[in-house]
């Protein structure tokens, strides 16, 4: 999303009477006994059933990103969303603006500019609008890869410059609004990303992955551009794809990026989902596949509406061999909520993803901003800023669980149910598995490891309404096994190995 105030708007104009949207059931949160063998006193972790591999979590700033560059406060804020001793964030999601090139014949990405500049410079007050914008993007990319060392620095194209649309504006707001790409432009489009990935590799600075669009089937009035499936399919197979390989670029490729997961059927009407308009994608034009790498969507629901989507796996584009991300999530419409019980839905929600839909990556919208809405992690004020519960929740599984893990199954007691969600993953000798207690009652069972000889103490992160990633040591009873108490209304991360 580019700004919560047009959020209405856009998701209302969502629905469609799309004739290639199809119903889609929700995959069970909480599979069933026979299936998941929940017939067991204690929470069960099974070493060796594996599924997918992480990629990491992440955080987008995009335009916003000079709201942190400007603020007073701005490296405790870095170290918040960075540092080891806060979020320990492994993915940094940018924008590459259309204003890079605001006319024909333009050819600079600005990012041989001054960012060291202090806060009392005369630049902060005197600096246009879209150039601070992208400025301060490029001093947090920066900063989250020398001093962070942020492993996945990817790239969302909200639009390509205004010049190469048809029916395309810039707003009163300086924003590219509308239109679509000509098709005339397709190759010089492909060219403008293969040079912004070579600007900022030249600045220090590897790209791992570029989206081309972002929620392509909505025409909104900040930067926004329209394609089709089969536009998009036709950019990426045939301009796209063959022009970063030609010009030895080799940022991953990422499609998709719709507002809506997967489908809702509300009577006659569908909406238009990313599930379905990656695999439109892929039918379109199969030579995709020859240069795509993942498929991605957003996590919104539709205000007022008493229906969420179905967080589903995305099995087509799995069976292809693609990657799928979690690009977007948050909530920015609802007024500001910093409480338990909204970290405690937020926290469901990452294990649904990845636990449900199984994701390789989950990107929350956005790390810091000026904002009255909850899409932040970290509300940013003049002179100060608010952390919200949902930041520590977030935080119960981007400081744990490592890039490149493996998500491992996890049973439970059935007594559990609808109470305790369980997600886990592996590296190496470690587990890590992250306990959702939604319930107002302390859960007490105890963790077994299938599979695996534990040894050591167990370590757990408590965050609940007093505490904050709160540590604690467990040692084993005489069974071989950690028994665990996770307090009502808490998500505790618990850290182990096996020998």
């Amino acid at each position: 999303m580019k700004k919560a105030f047009y959020l209405t708007a856009l998701l209302g104009l969502l629905f469609s009477c799309s004739q290639t949207d199809e119903p889609e059931v929700m995959t069970q949160d909480e599979p069933t006994a026979e299936t998941r063998g929940l017939f067991t006193k204690n929470v069960v972790i099974e070493w060796n059933e594996e599924g997918q591999e992480l990629d990491g979590f992440g955080i987008a700033e995009a335009d916003c990103a000079a709201d942190i560059f400007t603020h007073p406060k701005r490296k405790e804020v870095m170290d918040l969303l960075f540092g080891k001793d806060g979020l320990n964030i492994s993915m940094l999601r940018g924008e590459i603006f259309p204003h890079y090139w605001m006319k024909e014949g333009d050819t600079s990405f600005d990012t041989d500019v001054r960012t060291d500049m202090p806060l009392g410079d005369p630049y902060f007050q005197q600096a246009e609008t879209n150039e601070l914008k992208r400025r301060g993007q490029l001093w947090v990319t920066q900063q989250a890869k020398q001093l962070y060392h942020v492993d996945k620095l990817f790239f969302s194209t909200w639009s390509p410059p205004a010049w190469m649309k048809q029916d395309g504006y810039i707003t009163e707001d300086n924003f590219a609004s509308h239109g679509s790409l000509k098709k005339e432009y397709y190759q010089m489009f492909a060219d403008y990303l293969v040079q912004f990935v070579q600007a900022y590799k030249e600045a220090g600075m590897d790209i791992y992955a570029i989206s081309p669009v972002n929620e392509p089937n909505y025409e909104a009035n900040w930067n926004s551009c329209k394609w089709s499936p089969e536009q998009l399919a036709d950019f990426i197979a045939n301009y796209m794809g063959p022009t970063f390989e030609k010009q030895a670029v080799n940022p991953q490729i990422i499609f998709g990026e719709l507002a809506q997961w997967s489908t809702l059927v509300l009577g006659t009407f569908n909406v238009v989902s990313a599930k379905k308009y990656a695999e439109n994608v892929m039918e379109a034009n199969p030579d995709v596949l020859k240069y795509a790498d993942i498929a991605a969507g957003h996590g919104y629901n539709i205000p007022r509406i008493p229906y969420e989507f179905p967080i589903v796996p995305y099995d087509k584009a799995v069976d292809q061999g693609l990657k799928v991300w979690l690009t977007e999530i948050s909530s920015a419409l609802d007024n500001y909520d910093g409480s338990m019980d909204n970290a405690i839905h937020w926290a469901e929600v990452f294990h649904k993803y990845l636990t449900n839909a199984h994701v390789n990556a989950v990107c929350w919208w956005t790390g810091a901003r000026y904002t009255d809405t909850n899409e932040s992690l970290i509300k940013l004020e003049q002179g100060n800023f608010q952390i919200p519960k949902r930041f520590y929740t977030y935080g119960n599984y981007t400081r744990y669980v490592k890039v490149g893990s493996k998500q491992i199954r996890t049973d439970k007691p059935i007594s559990t149910t609808g109470k305790l969600l369980l997600t886990a993953f592996k590296n190496n000798q470690e587990y890590v598995m992250v306990a959702v207690n939604k319930s107002k009652e302390p859960i007490t069972t105890t963790i077994q490891v299938k599979g695996g000889r534990p040894i050591g103490e167990l370590k757990a992160y408590i965050t609940d309404a007093e505490q904050n990633w709160k540590e604690s040591t467990i040692t084993k009873d005489e069974s071989n096994m950690y028994p665990i108490t996770v307090p009502a209304m808490s998500v505790v991360t618990y850290v182990g190995s096996v020998q």
